[in-house]
């Protein structure tokens, strides 16, 4: 859920996919930025029609760190 600055509860929600792994080396590009984790195409197709935001959330438990990708800002051009 979020909530306003005031603390109140909001109303919707927030819908959060996480993956996980050990070897996160093995999924970013050559620019050292960019992970390209596999993802199934139904799971996208999903996402871009969800009208909650869906968050995809990479963890790297090697180094017990997180990236998130807002999916549907990042799908809305495609």
């Amino acid at each position: 859920f979020t909530y306003t600055e005031a603390g109140e509860i909001e109303s919707g929600t927030v819908l959060l996919q996480f993956k996980a792994t050990d070897n996160l080396e093995n999924y970013v590009l050559t620019d050292g930025v960019t992970i390209s984790f596999p993802i199934e195409r139904q799971h996208i197709a999903l996402w871009r029609t969800e009208p909650m935001p869906v968050i995809l959330v990479i963890y790297d438990a090697a180094k017990e760190q997180a990236y998130w990708l807002y999916t549907q800002q990042y799908f809305k051009g495609a």
